[in-house]
C-alpha cells in the first residue's frame, strides 16, 4: 500500500472530501486523510496523507499558512465570499487604497476572529453551515487568531459587478466602480480569510466580498512544489511532517525497547545529536534508528521527567 504526504493542488469547485475521495480511488486505499479544509472555491495547497503518514495530520493541521486573497470592496454575502448570497450593496467610491492599507495593518497582530456561520464548526453538535442554510443565526465564540503579515500585491478600479449576474435589485449600481484588492496574508491555524476581507469591508465602511482564494503555504509545504490529481508523483517520506522537530539517532537496543513501549532515561542515550542541545522536560525528537534491522525513521519522542518515551510510532 503507498504511503506518505502528498502535497495536492486542489482545483476549485472540489471540497476536500472530493479530493480524499480522488485519492482513494487512484491509489486503491481507504487510510487516506488531509491536513487543514479548503472551501470548495478555493485552490491550493491541500495536504494529503496516506498510509501510515495519516497519523501525522494532527501535526500537519496545526502548521501556520498563506493564502493570497482577492476581495471586492462594496458588496456583502451570506457566506462572505462570491458563492453566497447578496444581501447588502454599498458604493465605496469614497475609500482609497491608503484607507484600506490602513485597516489592513490594524489587523495585523493577535486578533480576536469571530467564525463565520457558513462553517463547518459545530455548536450543540449541529453544522453552523446546517443551521445558516435554514436562515438561523447562533452566537458563536470568538476565536484568537495571529496575522503575522498582510501585504497588498494588487489593486485595481473595476465595475461593481463585473464577472456577477447583478440581481434584479441592485440593478441601478451594475455600472458603479469599485475597488478589487489582492493580498498575500501570512496567519496562524484556524484563520478564515473570507471573515477577514469581511472585516475590513466593514471597518472601511462598505463590506467586502472574497472572490478568489487560494492557500500558497501550509507549514513547510509550498504550492511551488504542489502536483494535481492527474499527476501525483512519489509521497513524501512521513518524517517530512515533523522537519522542525530535532533529529535523535539512537542505537538498536535503545530503539527497539522504545517500540515495545518502554521509556529509557535521557541520559543513558549515547548520541552525538544530544551534543546539539539542552535537554528539557517536554522536549520532543524524530527518532530514527542507526541499524538496519528496524525501519530508520520510528516515530516522535517526547521527554517527560528525564524519561523519553515514544508518543506516536511509525
Amino acid at each position: 500500500m503507498s504511503s506518505g504526504i502528498y502535497n495536492i493542488n486542489k482545483p476549485s469547485g472540489w471540497t476536500s472530501f472530493d479530493v480524499i475521495a480522488k485519492v482513494r480511488n487512484l491509489l486503491g486505499t481507504k487510510k487516506v486523510g488531509h491536513a487543514g479544509t479548503l472551501d470548495p472555491m478555493a485552490t491550493g495547497v491541500l495536504i494529503v496523507c496516506v498510509g501510515n503518514a495519516t497519523k501525522a495530520v494532527e501535526e500537519l493541521t496545526g502548521h501556520d499558512k498563506q493564502y493570497k486573497a482577492t476581495f471586492r470592496l462594496g458588496i456583502s454575502t451570506d457566506t462572505q465570499d462570491i458563492t453566497g448570497n447578496i444581501i447588502n450593496v454599498k458604493p465605496s467610491i469614497h475609500v482609497t487604497i491608503d484607507d484600506v492599507k490602513k485597516v489592513i495593518a490594524s489587523f495585523i497582530g493577535k486578533i480576536s476572529q469571530v467564525p463565520p456561520m457558513f462553517s463547518a464548526i459545530s455548536v450543540n453538535g449541529q453544522r453552523l453551515y446546517n443551521l445558516a442554510r435554514k436562515g438561523i443565526e447562533v452566537e458563536r465564540t470568538p476565536r484568537e487568531i495571529t496575522i503575522y503579515n498582510a501585504s497588498i500585491l494588487d489593486c485595481a478600479e473595476v465595475n461593481m459587478f463585473s464577472g456577477i449576474d447583478t440581481p434584479t435589485n441592485y440593478s441601478d449600481f451594475v455600472n458603479a466602480k469599485t475597488l478589487q484588492i489582492t493580498m498575500l496574508i501570512d496567519c496562524s491555524k484556524g484563520t478564515y480569510i473570507r471573515t477577514l476581507c469581511n472585516d475590513i469591508g466593514e471597518c472601511v465602511g462598505c463590506g467586502a466580498v472574497l472572490m478568489a482564494l487560494e492557500r500558497t503555504k501550509s507549514g513547510d509545504f509550498d504550492i511551488n512544489d504542489s502536483r494535481t490529481l492527474n499527476d501525483l508523483g512519489e509521497p513524501l517520506p512521513a518524517d517530512s511532517a515533523f522537519s522542525h522537530i530535532d533529529k535523535l539517532t539512537i542505537d538498536y537496543d535503545i530503539a527497539t525497547k522504545l517500540k515495545n513501549g518502554c521509556s529509557v532515561a535521557i541520559d543513558s542515550i549515547k548520541s552525538i545529536d544530544l551534543k546539539n542541545f539542552d535537554i528539557e522536560d517536554d522536549n520532543r525528537f524524530r527518532l530514527y534508528c542507526n541499524d538496519t534491522k528496524m525501519n530508520k525513521f520510528l516515530g516522535i519522542g517526547r521527554v517527560i521527567s528525564g524519561q523519553l518515551k515514544i508518543i506516536k510510532n511509525f
